[in-house]
């Protein structure tokens, strides 16, 4: 399970720390673990702190995620934290360069739209839920670059085609169309998280095979200038970081960027494990 609690000591040395939970005088985790993805720099007395206690044995307990206390930038002051049963994808890329990604249209049909190659995969990898993205979980919003017009993708058929939400947003869409999803890609989460809902508790995996070593940012929105970062550490090796994302609560949006170190070479999983309210 995942508790908010208040961080009362960090020791650097030893990377631990003792936390009071939320909502209770005297329930107090002293020497637990922290998340070696959370530098030291972000563990000051006095922030809010996500902590998982598995089997809620108090002895395994870690914490996961730090932020100010009476800032936005957590999302979780005030809130209520909700779980979800399985981890579920709201995005997924495969060996992807960090430019904006293209395809031309080779034929529409309803609500599908064929490319002229098997470029799909360049608007996300979508599949079977939880692994995948999945239109139960995330819609992926793409532009007609020819005709200035957007659309919202809710999955793949096959590496050749994308299925939209709404068959009327393509219907002057034609062969020969270049399809575009921007740099910083919008991505509605609505499908996964309720009305109300501030934040979003992930763990973001990122594997870069280039020596630049580059990751995922989550935006608020595609407006936001202010990134939550995820960075790979070591060429060639998932690294999975745990962090606390903002979403526009107004429409449930989040936004998603990858800087990749050299063409297709950044994969990169964005997972939901849950919200706050």
């Amino acid at each position: 399970m995942l508790e908010l609690g208040i961080l009362k000591t960090f020791n650097s040395g030893t990377h631990k720390a003792g936390v009071q939970l939320v909502g209770s005088l005297t329930t107090y985790l002293d020497n637990i673990s922290v998340s070696v993805s959370i530098p030291s720099s972000a563990m000051v007395v006095g922030n809010y702190v996500l902590v998982a206690i598995p089997g809620g044995n108090p002895r395994d307990a870690c914490v996961v995620a730090s932020w100010p206390a009476g800032s936005s930038g957590g999302g979780g002051e005030g809130k209520t934290y909700v779980a979800i049963a399985a981890p579920t994808a709201i995005w997924k890329s495969n060996t992807v360069s960090s430019t904006p990604r293209t395809a031309t249209v080779s034929s529409i049909s309803g609500d599908k739209i064929t490319l002229t190659a098997n470029e799909a995969y360049r608007f996300g990898d979508w599949g079977a839920s939880p692994d995948y993205m999945h239109s139960d979980n995330v819609l992926l919003r793409i532009q007609n670059n020819t005709r200035g017009e957007w659309a919202w993708v809710k999955g793949s058929p096959s590496p050749s085609q994308l299925t939209v939400t709404n068959a009327d947003d393509i219907n002057g869409w034609f062969s020969g169309d270049v399809l575009r999803a921007p740099t910083q890609m919008e991505l509605d989460i609505s499908p996964l998280v309720p009305a109300g809902a501030t934040a979003v508790y992930v763990k973001d995996k990122v594997k870069d095979t280039a020596a630049c070593q580059k990751g995922c940012y989550l935006y608020k929105n595609v407006d936001s200038t202010v990134a939550q970062n995820a960075w790979t550490q070591e060429v060639g090796k998932f690294i999975a970081f745990f962090m606390i994302a903002l979403i526009d609560d107004t429409n449930r949006h989040i936004a998603v960027k990858e800087v990749a170190g050299g063409t297709d070479t950044l994969t990169s999983v964005v997972n939901v494990l849950g919200y706050f309210i």
